[in-house]
Parts: structure tokens; sequence; C-alpha cells
């Protein structure tokens, strides 16, 4: 029988209706069973070995997991094989509670550069207090990031409070559960006394209040983890009264919140219990009576099988441009150029460049207003600096010169550097005042090196799409270039279709260098040649095509080599590029005026004679400085 689309589709809509009538049977054994009014401790967990070799398995009531320990370290070994080591430890924070007082640890995940909203959090819910026969204690659980500067501002702000437990691994979205896994060890050497442990994430607002009242009236609250998932589907106890929650806390209804208040008792010793439902909503289930229960699952697993089908039956642009580009290869993605393909394995640059591949974009950002405000009729230029934690003297003079925030020609031109950090804390210092300054800065939390200029492209192309879709053209370089300001304004306004490419200096067919500061080696990308790139002279990017840059992002693993980088985005993108020697590679054999007048940019400029150049070419042709 020949399977089509509509059939597998059909056939996962019944799949999630028989899935919803087997939540409500067993939410129904939940009210009904034998025990269900006597919850309680569950035995050990005993993990026992499963049918294949090393593996795991977890049986829970009518499920069962089966973990592969492999996999697991073939996919993360960072995860598995890391041993927690504090660098700031908290030895006496649970020490001292007074007779009679139960300690509440309030466990709170957060950033190295989230100063401000520890220190709000400190003055408010989770201030070190005594609240109704609870001693509540806050603890911030905070990892490594590069900024040497930051880490030294937590372990100063350490020093000060005693509230901080920092490791030494790095912040990112996969280690979140190594912060799991040290707190919890953590907290079984140094802490066995907390008779609770609250935990969340630092965007939480928690009322103490109702909290410490949850705990003190709902019956056997030591029995449960509790907690209360909204917006995401997710597993949860059918005795999780949620109601309770509502009072207890607060958060910001665009975020999926996960809030937990664990008993002590679980950290000695895991235990597993029998779920008693499986179901979105079940601590509303526990409370209606067995027939109502039934109704309400059967609707809910109706609305989630309408939800798959229509998931399946209309993908977003993103899933469909990432399903286009899947390769012959299991994993493997292809992009086509013309008569040649180019075959890209994503698992060869998790292993060779894993930080490229797993960093997520953060830092401090710019004022909001920067590509806002152009008058009507006018176009916004905005001029995308690469520049370094050490150029603050560059970036004052391309401030003074090409780089000016003005209105000229039919253009709003405002320019924006792109900076990394660096292990000079005063190099740092200078930019976070300059970008308080000048607002013109975008500072990320990774550290500067040849290879993470790729990082600069792809988190750039995010702010562009989340903060500026309002430029018409974007200008990307160096701010070692000399811009021709005046000729760049007159090639946009004069040269036919400048919205329709990518303007630059184009290599077509480049070879692939295997030696030098652009080495790339033959086991990690064994193609001969590069697609069609911009070169390091700079380029032109039309507004429009940002979106379409940001989307093939997240579908390719991101190469170390930034001007190849955004190659690869544009031919998963399918947007061309057109080339113009006036993007100058090199400087010009002549050093005459003329020579420079006639080009767009030019690489390896001095300061001095950057200034020399923009008084020739702009002040005396324009009269204003």
């Amino acid at each position: 029988m020949k399977i089509t689309r509509r059939t597998l589709q059909l056939s996962m809509v019944a799949a999630a209706a028989a899935a919803a009538g087997v939540l409500a049977l067993v939410c129904l054994y939940a009210n009904l069973g034998p025990g269900a009014q006597q919850p309680g401790p569950g035995p050990l967990l005993s993990p026992a070995a499963g049918p294949q070799r090393s593996s795991i398995v977890l049986t829970d009531s009518t499920f069962t997991f089966h973990l592969q320990p492999s996999l697991y370290e073939a996919a993360f070994p960072h995860l598995q094989r890391y041993q927690c080591q504090e660098v700031i430890p908290v030895a006496s924070l649970c020490q001292g509670a007074p007779r009679g007082k139960l300690l509440l640890l309030m466990a709170i995940k957060s950033h190295p550069m989230s100063r401000g909203r520890r220190a709000t959090l400190r003055r408010t819910w989770a201030q070190a207090r005594d609240v109704g026969g609870y001693r509540v204690r806050p603890l911030f659980l905070v990892a490594n990031i590069s900024g040497i500067q930051h880490i030294n501002l937590v372990k100063q702000e350490s020093r000060t409070f005693e509230d901080i437990l920092l490791w030494d691994f790095m912040e990112s979205h996969h280690n979140l559960s190594l912060k799991e896994r040290c707190f919890l060890q953590w907290l079984h050497k140094h802490c066995q006394q907390a008779a609770y442990i609250f935990k969340g994430d630092d965007d939480l607002f928690v009322n103490p209040k109702a909290l410490t009242e949850y705990l003190s009236w709902t019956p056997n609250a030591s029995h449960f983890i509790h907690g209360n998932i909204q917006h995401h589907s997710a597993v949860m106890s059918c005795r999780t009264l949620s109601r309770h929650f509502q009072g207890a806390v607060h958060h910001d209804p665009k975020m999926p919140l996960l809030v937990e208040a664990l008993p002590s008792t679980e950290m000695a010793a895991p235990r597993w219990r029998r779920w008693r439902v499986l179901a979105t909503g079940a601590g509303v289930l526990a409370a209606l009576t067995p027939r109502r229960a039934l109704r309400l699952s059967i609707a809910a697993g109706t609305l989630l099988s309408m939800g798959l089908y229509i998931a399946l039956s209309q993908p977003g642009p993103q899933a469909v441009l990432c399903e286009g580009l899947r390769g012959p290869q299991r994993g493997s993605l292809a992009l086509a150029d013309g008569p040649f393909t180019f075959h890209l394995q994503p698992s060869r640059y998790e292993a060779a460049f894993p930080h490229l591949q797993r960093y997520r974009c953060q830092g401090e950002m710019p004022a909001a207003g920067l590509c806002q405000g152009a008058p009507r009729g006018t176009a916004l230029l905005l001029l995308a600096i690469k520049s370094q934690p050490g150029s603050s003297s560059r970036r004052a003079t391309l401030r003074r010169t090409w780089a000016q925030a003005r209105d000229v020609g039919g253009y709003r031109v405002r320019p924006v550097f792109l900076v990394a950090t660096a292990p000079d804390l005063r190099h740092m210092s200078l930019a976070q005042r300059e970008s308080q300054a000048f607002g013109d800065v975008l500072l990320w939390d990774f550290t500067e090196s040849h290879h993470n200029r790729s990082l600069k492209e792809r988190c750039f192309l995010q702010w562009a799409h989340e903060h500026c879709q309002q430029a018409a053209y974007i200008w990307q370089g160096d701010d070692h270039l000399f811009v021709n300001l005046k000729a760049l304004i007159e090639y946009l306004r004069w040269t036919r279709s400048p919205s329709d490419y990518i303007q630059g200096n184009i290599r077509y067919r480049s070879p692939v260098v295997r030696w030098g500061k652009y080495a790339i080696p033959h086991s990690f990308y064994p193609l001969a040649h590069y697609p069609a790139f911009a070169s390091g002279a700079g380029l032109i990017l039309p507004g429009p095509f940002v979106p379409a840059l940001f989307k093939a992002s997240a579908c390719l693993p991101v190469f170390p080599l930034n001007d190849v980088y955004l190659g690869f985005l544009a031919l998963a993108a399918r947007l061309p590029f057109r080339h113009d020697g006036r993007f100058r590679a090199w400087k010009p054999r002549s050093d005459q005026l003329e020579a420079y007048r006639i080009s767009l940019t030019v690489p390896g400029i001095s300061l001095g004679k950057t200034e020399q150049l923009w008084k020739e070419l702009w002040s005396k042709s324009t009269g204003k400085p």
C-alpha cells in the first residue's frame, strides 16, 4: 500500500486521540484506584539493566524509558564528563536557623551579567528574612562566561552578600543541566538542613507570603515535588494542586514557566513515584468528578490532534527552508549552486567548533531607538562596523569622519560597532562607557577571536532582524577600512536595482586554503572551493534580505570564516551577489586623491590618513565638516 502524506497525517491524528483516551483512563485510576488517597514516597530509584548492553531502563507505571549512556556521551560529552567544582563555595548559608524555624532555600538560576536583577531580588522577594515559621535564604546559581570583568564583579558581589554559588563551566542553554546536577551535589553535601527548596529563574516574581502559607496548609506538602507548568504541554503530577500556586507565583505571560518547591528529603536519596496522571492541566483534573475528567481529557486530545494536523499540513517558512536543504546522507545538508552542490555535515562542525554552534547571542545592546525616527522620505543606511574593545581611538576617529551620524543625500546614516569581550578590563570598561555615551555599540559576551567573527555575523543578523527591520541598506565591514560615504550614497542612488543584490568585492569559486591564518582542515571541509562570498573589503546588504539570512542561520552550522559563512547563508536563502571592484580588497597603487575619490572602500588606512582623506573628499565637496 502506498503511504501518502495525508495517510500519515490521519494516522498521527488517530494516535493522538487514542493517547488522550489513555490519559483519561490513567487519571480515572488516579482518582478511583487503590491507594489514591495515600500518596507517599515510592521505592528508591534502582535503574535496571536494559535489553541492550549498557542501557538503562526506568519504569514508570505503564511507561518505560530506555536510556543509552553511550548516545549521551557522543552527543554531549562535556555534560557527562564535567566534575562539579565551585569557584565560590557557600558553606555557612544553611546554618543557624532558630529552633522552631524551617529553612526555605530560594535557589535562583542567574547569569553573571544580571547584577542589577540580583540586586532587585535581594531588596524584594529574595530578601533574607523570617516569614511565617520559615527562615528564607536566597542562593543564586551562576556559571562562567568569557568576560573576566563580569566574573570579577560576581566574585566581589559574593564576598559582600555570601549568596552566590559559582561554577567554572560556561553559561549556555544545555549547561543549565550542569547547574541542576551540581546544585543537587552541593545540597547533599552542605545543606541537608533545608526543609524545602524553591527553584526558579531570576526573571520570576514570587509571593513569599503566599508560598509559605501554601507549604504550611497543603496536606502532605513534603511528599511531592510541587509546581505549575504554563504555556507548554508537559508531564506533571495529578496531585499537584496548581490552583494554590495561582496566588504564590506570578510571571511574564510571554514566557514558559516551571517553578518547583522541592522537599529537601529528595536530595539525599532520589525517589521515583507512580505518576497519577499524564495530561495537560492534570492539577485541575484531580479536583473534577470522573465523568467530567474524562470529557475534559477527550476534549484536550481533540484540540491537540487539530493542532498537530495544522502543524503538519502548514509548516512555517523556516521549516520549509530547512527541509529543502536536507542532503542525501542522514543529518547532512546540501546547497545547490548551479552545477555545483556543497554538502555540509553539521556533526563535523559540532565536533571541531562546538562553541560556534552552541553559543546563544546575549550581551549589552544599545538604545532601542538606534534605528528609529528617520524622517519621511529618508531611508536608513546602517553602518555595521566590526571592531574590538581596544580600538576605542579608532572608533572615535570614525565617529568624527565617515561613520558620523548624519542625514545626507536622502539617507539617514547611523553607525553601530560590533564588539565582543577581551581579557583587558580597561579596554572593556572603555567600551562599556562608549556604549552608554553614544548608544552605538553592540557588545556580546563571547571572546574576540578570528573564528568568533562568525558569531558576530550571526548575532548581528539576529539583532537586525529583531530590532532594525527599518534599515533600507546595511553596510558591513571592519574598522580598518576607509569608506567614501559620498561615493557610497551615489552608488546606491544611481546603480541599477541595488536592493536586489548583496554588493561587494565578490569572490567566485575561491579555493580553500589549507595553511596559515585562514586554514581549513580537509577532514572538516573536504571540498576544494567555497561558494560565492564578499571579501573583507566591505559589502552592502539590502535590509529586506535580513529575515531570509536570519532564517538560514537557524538551519546551517556556523562556518569558522565569517565571509564564507555569510556566503553559505546567502546560498541557502537564494540571495544573489553582484561584484564591484570599487570595493577595494587592496590599497590603490597610486596614492593620488583621485584613486580614493573613485573608490567605495579602501582597506588598511591609518587614523591620520583617514582624517586627511575625509577632509579632502567630503569637506571640500560639501563645504561641511
